[in-house]
């Protein structure tokens, strides 16, 4: 996946109706759903808050329907390393990004070697989207 530039603008949508319904008009459709559970670590040695970076493992688990309806889900991991926001009006950072292989689909062994170099655990958030 490499190394990226992430971009991040949020707005408040003030008509949700509204806007729905505006897509709706544009022949938007919805795409597959997917859970992300998300488990943050704090570096032995660096306050990330303070520094404002960010490094997790992700689970994804992709819910996806075939044609004659039939329901599925796939599953894939990753670690994201986020940098600290750069200078600028919009946040954007550094992103680090890599899939894990068959052998640690659910990462549990990068999960033990963080904890091993004396990572901690912070948090774990699950998201749906």
């Amino acid at each position: 996946m490499g190394s990226l530039i992430e971009v991040e603008l949020k707005f408040c949508v003030p008509d949700a109706e509204a806007l729905i319904a505006k897509l709706v008009n544009l022949d938007a459709c919805d795409v597959e759903a997917e859970s992300h559970c998300d488990t943050y670590f704090r570096h032995p040695c660096r306050d990330f808050a303070a520094t404002r970076e960010a490094l997790r493992i992700r689970r994804i688990t992709r819910h996806r329907q075939d044609e004659l309806g039939a329901m599925s889900d796939e599953q894939d991991t990753c670690v994201t390393y986020k940098g600290a926001h750069l200078p600028g009006n919009v946040k954007a950072r550094r992103e680090l990004e890599w899939s894990l292989e068959a052998s640690d689909h659910d990462g549990t062994n990068l999960q033990s070697l963080l904890l091993c170099l004396g990572f901690e655990l912070v948090a774990t958030v699950k998201k749906q989207r």
